[in-house]
Protein backbone atom coordinates (compact mmCIF):
# COMPACT_ATOMS: atom_id res chain seq x y z
CA UNK A 1 0.00 0.00 0.00
CA UNK A 2 1.28 3.59 -0.90
CA UNK A 3 2.21 6.39 1.88
CA UNK A 4 2.80 9.68 1.36
CA UNK A 5 6.59 9.31 1.79
CA UNK A 6 7.10 6.62 -0.64
CA UNK A 7 9.16 7.32 -3.92
CA UNK A 8 6.99 8.33 -6.94
CA UNK A 9 7.77 5.41 -8.81
CA UNK A 10 6.98 3.18 -6.34
CA UNK A 11 3.52 4.96 -5.94
CA UNK A 12 3.65 4.76 -10.08
CA UNK A 13 5.23 2.19 -11.47
CA UNK A 14 3.95 3.02 -15.14
CA UNK A 15 6.24 6.37 -15.03
CA UNK A 16 9.89 7.26 -13.78
CA UNK A 17 9.79 11.23 -12.60
CA UNK A 18 12.81 13.19 -12.59
CA UNK A 19 11.41 16.39 -10.43
CA UNK A 20 14.44 18.08 -11.84
CA UNK A 21 12.71 18.47 -15.08
CA UNK A 22 9.21 19.09 -13.85
CA UNK A 23 7.76 22.30 -15.26
CA UNK A 24 5.09 22.77 -12.44
CA UNK A 25 7.81 22.41 -9.40
CA UNK A 26 9.36 25.62 -10.66
CA UNK A 27 6.63 28.23 -9.78
CA UNK A 28 9.13 30.70 -10.65
CA UNK A 29 8.58 29.78 -14.56
CA UNK A 30 4.55 30.59 -13.71
CA UNK A 31 2.08 33.43 -12.76
CA UNK A 32 1.46 32.34 -9.48
CA UNK A 33 -2.12 33.51 -8.37
CA UNK A 34 -2.20 31.91 -4.99
CA UNK A 35 -0.11 30.08 -2.92
CA UNK A 36 0.01 28.55 0.66
CA UNK A 37 1.76 26.22 2.55
CA UNK A 38 0.63 22.99 0.34
CA UNK A 39 -0.94 24.19 -2.71
CA UNK A 40 -0.51 27.18 -5.88
CA UNK A 41 -2.70 27.83 -8.79
CA UNK A 42 -1.74 29.61 -12.13
CA UNK A 43 -3.42 30.56 -14.87
CA UNK A 44 -3.27 27.88 -17.75
CA UNK A 45 -0.87 28.66 -20.17
CA UNK A 46 -2.57 26.58 -23.17
CA UNK A 47 -6.38 27.84 -22.18
CA UNK A 48 -9.70 25.69 -23.17
CA UNK A 49 -11.51 29.20 -21.81
CA UNK A 50 -10.78 32.75 -20.59
CA UNK A 51 -9.30 31.98 -16.61
CA UNK A 52 -8.66 28.59 -17.06
CA UNK A 53 -6.91 27.96 -14.01
CA UNK A 54 -4.58 24.64 -12.95
CA UNK A 55 -4.24 24.18 -9.18
CA UNK A 56 -1.35 21.80 -8.32
CA UNK A 57 0.15 20.90 -4.86
CA UNK A 58 3.92 22.21 -3.50
CA UNK A 59 4.96 19.13 -3.51
CA UNK A 60 6.25 16.56 -5.90
CA UNK A 61 3.27 14.29 -6.20
CA UNK A 62 2.13 12.19 -9.62
CA UNK A 63 -1.59 12.27 -9.01
CA UNK A 64 -5.04 13.42 -7.06
CA UNK A 65 -4.85 9.45 -4.96
CA UNK A 66 -1.14 10.98 -3.43
CA UNK A 67 -2.26 14.30 -2.05
CA UNK A 68 -2.91 14.41 1.50
CA UNK A 69 -5.74 15.60 2.86
CA UNK A 70 -4.02 19.04 3.62
CA UNK A 71 -3.05 19.28 -0.03
CA UNK A 72 -6.55 18.54 -0.94
CA UNK A 73 -8.24 20.97 1.23
CA UNK A 74 -6.02 23.62 0.70
CA UNK A 75 -6.64 23.12 -3.28
CA UNK A 76 -10.22 23.34 -2.51
CA UNK A 77 -9.95 26.50 -1.04
CA UNK A 78 -7.93 27.93 -4.29
CA UNK A 79 -10.77 26.39 -6.40
CA UNK A 80 -13.57 28.67 -4.32
CA UNK A 81 -11.67 31.79 -4.26
CA UNK A 82 -10.75 31.46 -8.13
CA UNK A 83 -14.53 30.72 -8.68
CA UNK A 84 -15.56 33.68 -7.24
CA UNK A 85 -13.09 35.90 -8.89
CA UNK A 86 -14.21 34.60 -12.33
CA UNK A 87 -17.68 35.26 -11.49
CA UNK A 88 -16.76 38.44 -10.38
CA UNK A 89 -15.08 39.48 -13.49
CA UNK A 90 -17.34 37.69 -16.01
CA UNK A 91 -21.15 37.15 -15.14
CA UNK A 92 -21.55 35.41 -18.53
CA UNK A 93 -19.73 32.17 -17.17
CA UNK A 94 -22.97 30.20 -15.75
CA UNK A 95 -20.75 26.96 -15.39
CA UNK A 96 -17.53 24.98 -14.44
CA UNK A 97 -15.53 21.44 -15.46
CA UNK A 98 -13.12 20.49 -12.69
CA UNK A 99 -10.63 17.75 -13.92
CA UNK A 100 -8.09 15.81 -12.53
CA UNK A 101 -6.13 13.65 -15.05
CA UNK A 102 -4.58 10.58 -12.97
CA UNK A 103 -2.25 9.00 -15.41
CA UNK A 104 -1.04 8.97 -19.05
CA UNK A 105 -3.83 6.29 -20.04
CA UNK A 106 -6.20 8.99 -18.62
CA UNK A 107 -4.64 11.99 -20.42
CA UNK A 108 -2.00 13.33 -17.87
CA UNK A 109 1.13 14.77 -20.28
CA UNK A 110 2.82 16.59 -16.59
CA UNK A 111 3.43 14.10 -14.49
CA UNK A 112 3.03 16.64 -11.41
CA UNK A 113 -0.47 16.26 -9.46
CA UNK A 114 -2.51 19.54 -10.83
CA UNK A 115 -6.43 20.07 -11.07
CA UNK A 116 -8.47 22.08 -13.62
CA UNK A 117 -10.55 24.32 -13.47
CA UNK A 118 -12.22 25.70 -16.64
CA UNK A 119 -14.75 27.93 -16.82
CA UNK A 120 -17.73 27.76 -19.19
CA UNK A 121 -20.46 30.06 -20.81
CA UNK A 122 -23.46 28.92 -22.62
CA UNK A 123 -21.95 29.53 -26.52
CA UNK A 124 -18.78 27.50 -25.51
CA UNK A 125 -18.31 24.61 -28.08
CA UNK A 126 -18.09 21.27 -27.58
CA UNK A 127 -20.17 21.55 -23.78
CA UNK A 128 -20.06 17.44 -23.50
CA UNK A 129 -17.54 15.38 -24.34
CA UNK A 130 -20.07 12.34 -25.32
CA UNK A 131 -22.35 13.10 -27.21
CA UNK A 132 -24.78 10.13 -27.03
CA UNK A 133 -25.71 8.09 -23.68
CA UNK A 134 -23.02 5.46 -22.14
CA UNK A 135 -24.38 2.67 -22.03
CA UNK A 136 -22.78 0.43 -19.30
CA UNK A 137 -22.72 -3.38 -19.28
CA UNK A 138 -24.59 -3.84 -16.00
CA UNK A 139 -26.98 -1.65 -17.02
Amino acid sequence: MFTPNQSISAAAPWKEININDCRFCDLSLHAVMDTDEYAASFLDCWPVTEFHTLFIPRRHVLTYFDLTLAERESIHQLIVLQRKRILDQDPLVDGFNIGWNCGETAGQTVFHAHCHLIPRKADDKNLRSVQYPLLHPWV
